[in-house]
């Protein structure tokens, strides 16, 4: 709301936990004194006391410390202050980074960044702050972000700041519908060039033996415009896919943003191989490849459809969301969670287990088979592959795997649904509540993908400076460790799968 010709809010940080324990430990002082109170008054006191500390460490808990945000507009500008630092916007205009601080008590303070962009003045103001770093040059002592911890605050003095968070890019916020392609985008590139500058910068110094960086933008960008790259997805439109931005110094349109995050990496390994010394290998691995994702799978509605899996009585559109909500385990054979996975309901080892273990291997050879027949209403194979994990995988922990691993042919993808166990349903004309078609279209942004493709589909690149001899199988990520170790003389572990690359 404005006030004074200013909106005014807040950025809330972390909790302040020196406070909680603080409180809890207050508190449990109070509960000791009042299980030995021996007076009616005494105890009265002490359940005031008591009373007081909890009415303050839920107030403690459920509020976050937090900077105010205030924000003056001036014309075309909007002057944006967060913890009391200032800095003057336009519409699309991204801040540098804010230096935040908050303050758990005078001696300890958690330090971080964060970057602001200007959305829209008209109709309404919008800000978009993007998510709270750790700052690497002061990460607190308890969270340290690199090892030895005094790395980071090296890699911000040489390179500049930079972000902290696993995942870096704004993939979220823009499948979530809070940010446009474009800002999405414009973060794809920033995240980029800190991290080109940084690997630059360090690949200069001459005290490392193995030298190892990772770029995920490509990734990123493949996850979230697939759908501008390819024409026959059901979220593609002609009119955005030719929208165009600036993007690494090229003015592209939306349906280039994949060949032209490729063409950025590919300078990028000939700035890399420039800095290399005669004798330095060079090893360019990507761990997976990528397909459009027009097509999404509900598993535990085929199961459905299929009769392996039975559904309780009285359902509701509400009662999908999680497989003991909507199984009828004593008479379910199968049931699906997580990234293309499929668990039998065994008997002995599940709650409500009905399968007999000796009849697993038939049931598994049985939905195979019938994944691999299914046909989409077009007539294309839903599914390349379906495994028991039992003949890829082995080990002391196998039966906490998942029975059967399923791998979709390309354009299909295991439902968004089916990743945390649900089932899709709907309303028919008469009002009743079914399980909905098993294969829909996907109506995400997150538009391609490779988990649960079968992995031939999603063959990722290999590049090396070296000659090296291709193995009868082909390359596989799983000779690089091995291969590495190799050339820096050190032993190769028995236990690894692959043989150093010759």
């Amino acid at each position: 709301e404005e006030r004074d010709g200013k909106l005014l809010s807040k950025v809330y940080g972390p909790v302040d936990f020196w406070t909680v324990q603080r409180l809890k430990a207050e508190l449990a002082k109070v509960q000791s004194a009042l299980d030995a109170a021996v007076s009616y008054n005494q105890s009265q006191k002490l359940e005031a006391q008591k009373f007081a500390l909890e009415e303050e460490l839920g107030g403690a808990l459920d509020t976050p410390l937090s900077v105010p945000l205030e924000i003056e507009i001036a014309g075309e500008a909007a002057r944006v202050s967060i913890g009391g630092v200032e800095q003057s916007l336009r519409a699309g205009q991204w801040s540098e980074f804010y230096n935040l601080t908050f303050e758990l008590n005078p001696l300890v303070k958690v330090r971080a960044m964060a970057r602001a962009k200007v959305l829209s003045f008209e109709p309404t103001f919008q800000l978009y702050l993007d998510t709270l770093q750790i700052d690497p040059a002061h990460p607190p002592f308890w969270q340290p972000i690199s090892h030895p911890a005094k790395f980071s605050s090296q890699l911000k003095r040489a390179g500049g700041p930079f972000e902290t968070v696993g995942w870096a890019c704004m993939n979220l916020p823009y499948k979530d519908g809070i940010v446009d392609p474009i800002t999405f985008l414009e973060d794809i590139e920033f995240t980029y060039q800190w991290r080109r500058e940084l690997t630059l910068d360090q690949i200069e110094r001459d005290d490392w033996r193995l030298f190892f960086t990772c770029f995920s933008t490509p990734d990123r960008v493949q996850h979230m415009t697939y759908h501008y790259y390819d024409p026959q997805h059901p979220m593609y439109n002609a009119q955005e896919a030719a929208k165009t931005l600036r993007f690494f110094g090229e003015q592209i349109p939306l349906s280039d943003a994949i060949p032209a995050i490729y063409r950025a990496m590919d300078r990028l390994v000939g700035e890399i191989r420039a800095k290399l010394e005669p004798g330095d290998v060079l090893l360019i691995c990507a761990d997976h490849g990528f397909q459009s994702f027009r097509k999404q799978v509900h598993l535990n509605n085929w199961l459905v459809e299929h009769g392996y899996l039975t559904l309780k009585p009285g359902l509701s559109l509400g009662s999908g969301e999680f497989v003991p909500v909507f199984a009828d385990l004593s008479a379910t054979k199968a049931f699906a969670i997580g990234l293309g996975t499929i668990y039998l309901n065994i008997k002995g080892r599940d709650d409500g287990g009905i399968v007999d273990p000796a009849q697993a291997p038939a049931l598994l050879a049985e939905l195979s088979a019938k994944l691999l027949a299914s046909r989409d209403a077009d007539g294309a194979s839903i599914c390349l592959s379906a495994q028991p994990s039992s003949a890829i995988h082995h080990g002391p922990y196998l039966d906490r795997e998942a029975d059967l691993l399923v791998g979709f042919a390309p354009n299909y993808r295991v439902s968004w649904l089916t990743t945390t166990g649900g089932l899709a349903l709907e309303r028919k004309a008469d009002g009743s509540v079914a399980p909905a078609p098993s294969v829909v279209d996907n109506d995400k942004n997150w538009s391609g993908d490779h988990v649960s493709v079968d992995p031939s589909q999603v063959q990722g690149l290999f590049f090396s400076n070296v000659r090296l001899t291709a193995p009868p199988a082909g390359f596989d990520l799983r000779h690089i460790a091995p291969t590495v170790l190799k050339l820096l003389g050190v032993d190769v572990p028995k236990e690894y799968d692959l043989a150093p690359l010759q």
